[in-house]
C-alpha cells in the first residue's frame, strides 16, 4: 500500500486540490482524505452498506460548478 498526496503521472479524475491524500493499492485508490473527512471507494457489492449507514458521498464540483457524487463514502462511524 503506498499513500500520494503529489499529482503524478497517474491519472485521477479529481483534481489534487480537491483532495489531501490518497491510499493505492496495486494503482487503484481506495480511500480519499478531503478536509477532515475520510471516504472510501464503492462499488456494487459494499455501496448498499455505506447508504445503509446513511454515509455521505464525495461530492466534486468542477469548475463547469455542476456538482457529482463520486463513488467515495465517508467511514462508517461503527469504524
Amino acid at each position: 500500500m503506498r499513500c500520494r498526496t503529489a499529482r503524478t503521472a497517474w491519472d485521477c479524475p479529481i483534481p489534487q486540490h480537491v483532495w489531501r491524500c490518497g491510499c493505492l493499492l496495486d494503482d487503484l485508490m481506495f480511500c480519499l482524505i478531503a478536509g477532515e473527512t475520510l471516504y472510501f471507494k464503492a462499488d456494487g457489492c459494499n455501496r448498499p452498506d455505506f447508504e445503509a449507514e446513511e454515509r455521505r458521498s464525495f461530492l466534486y464540483e468542477p469548475p463547469s460548478g455542476k456538482t457529482f457524487a463520486m463513488s467515495y463514502y465517508e467511514l462508517p462511524e461503527c469504524l
